[in-house]
């Protein structure tokens, strides 16, 4: 999914399978690619789910392995750290900042009139955001297209600063 240079996220629609995702698509083929969705409750404590906080895991599509998890952090501020599929850390999406496994600053979201952006420090462009009429399109730029671990923060980034338009994950 990642070796894409887009990726279109196509918000979950009645009629679709369950449980509820966000469809990971590629724009120019319509081929799934994989999901976002929250991770499903286990054990006796799974009716809980509403006070336990929202695990989202990104998989691919062909059986569905796990490429990265995110998790909320605590408090009312829009943090997510994302973690890779063997638990490692990718790093953090603080707001508007994307920050790395250090927690060295990566990249900031910037809003314009054309749509949204990923600027690293020196004002480079890694990835761009474009609202479609099927969903959000996030385009890795030049300068993003080098590591899948930053490819990963961007994705994750995407889906937090566009979950009003991806809908309830």
């Amino acid at each position: 999914m990642l070796e894409q240079p887009a990726l279109l996220l196509r918000p979950w629609a009645p009629g679709d399978a369950l449980p509820r995702r966000v469809w990971v698509v590629d724009p120019t083929t319509d081929a799934v690619l994989g999901s976002a969705r929250r991770r499903g409750g286990r054990g006796r404590f799974a009716r809980l789910r509403w006070w336990g906080r929202p695990v989202i895991e990104v998989r691919e599509s062909d059986d569905e392995p796990l490429l990265f998890t995110m998790w909320p952090g605590w408090g009312f501020a829009q943090r997510w750290r994302v973690e890779d599929a063997e638990g490692g850390r990718v790093g953090r999406v603080a707001g508007p900042f994307l920050l790395d496994r250090r927690d060295a600053a990566l990249a900031v979201l910037r809003r314009g009139t054309g749509g949204t952006s990923y600027q690293d420090a020196h004002g480079r462009e890694l990835a761009e955001t474009e609202v479609r009429n099927e969903g959000i399109c996030l385009t890795f730029l030049p300068d993003g297209q080098g590591s899948p671990f930053v490819k990963m923060l961007l994705l994750a980034a995407a889906l937090v600063h566009n979950e009003a338009a991806l809908g309830d994950l």
